[in-house]
């Protein structure tokens, strides 16, 4: 995101930044999504040390703005969906660092279930801004 914000600043054509920060804000946004509906740790023990009104406005803040602001910036760049950069950077990141230990959820699926998603849904997701 701040390289996607820095890009626009200085007004530096930047459209596979934009839909790399866009694509990976996206994809975060789903993931918290997923993940709040699964009793992770994280977001239990946020919630009960910030209390609801702070949880809220942080969790959105954090996580769902900045797609709001991303988005619009990659919506409709012309084959967008071909650099897969997202999709390397996520899938990677996935196969590092997984998700359920990140937020200490209980297991629902297998780590290798969030690896394909990770790297299917990105690319989905920058096919899908490149329709717009």
């Amino acid at each position: 995101m701040i390289a996607s914000d820095i890009a626009v600043f200085f007004h530096i054509d930047s459209d596979r930044g934009h839909v790399l920060a866009a694509t990976v804000s996206v994809c975060v946004s789903i993931t918290v999504m997923f993940f709040s509906t699964q009793e992770c740790n994280v977001f239990r023990n946020a919630l009960a040390a910030y209390g609801p009104v702070t949880y809220t406005l942080g969790n959105f803040a954090l996580h769902y703005w900045p797609s709001l602001r991303l988005v619009p910036r990659a919506v409709g760049v012309a084959r967008s969906w071909r650099y897969g950069d997202a999709a390397c950077l996520i899938t990677l990141y996935t196969l590092l660092h997984q998700p359920v230990h990140v937020y200490k959820c209980p297991a629902v699926l297998p780590h290798e279930a969030f690896v394909i998603g990770s790297g299917v849904g990105s690319v989905l997701i920058e096919a899908a801004m490149s329709c717009f």
